[in-house]
């Protein structure tokens, strides 16, 4: 009777493990989706280019002292949100926020705030012109 048992329950275990496999496997191929938040960011800032171009003009930008944070917050809507810190490097240099929110086991990309006034820059001349042009356009299009 016990072999029987075994016999039944091998296939359930065997689709389960399947289902396993292929969560692994979709968490590989997009790593920004997945059930942990931190470990997530991770992989995003990883990801996160070295340099990028203005939208406006063409010209290259580097990007350094890239940090990241995930934090838990009061609201019902967006409880846990995380955000990428770093700047771009040309004749000035800019301190930049990214604020992502997790939502269905994955980031998506809320805002660019800059970090030396507060203000939200994410549809400003300014944001369209660091987002909208080369490999962080290409970045923040994943999370979207």
């Amino acid at each position: 009777m016990l072999l029987a048992f075994a016999s039944i329950a091998f296939p359930e275990a065997q689709a389960l493990a399947a289902g396993e496999d292929q969560k692994q496997s979709e968490q590989e191929q997009n790593p920004s989706k997945g059930g942990d938040p931190v470990q997530t960011l991770k992989a995003l800032v990883a990801s996160f280019p070295n340099e990028s171009i203005r939208k406006s003009t063409g010209s290259p930008y580097k990007i350094a002292d890239v940090s990241f944070d995930v934090r838990r917050t009061d609201s019902l809507v967006n409880p846990i949100v995380g955000v990428v810190n770093f700047s771009t490097v040309e004749e000035f240099s800019l301190d930049f926020q990214l604020v992502f929110h997790w939502d269905s086991d994955r980031w998506v990309f809320s805002r660019l705030i800059n970090r030396e006034n507060g203000k939200d820059f994410t549809n400003m001349g300014g944001g369209e012109d660091i987002l909208g042009a080369g490999a962080m356009k290409r970045l923040i299009d994943k999370y979207k």
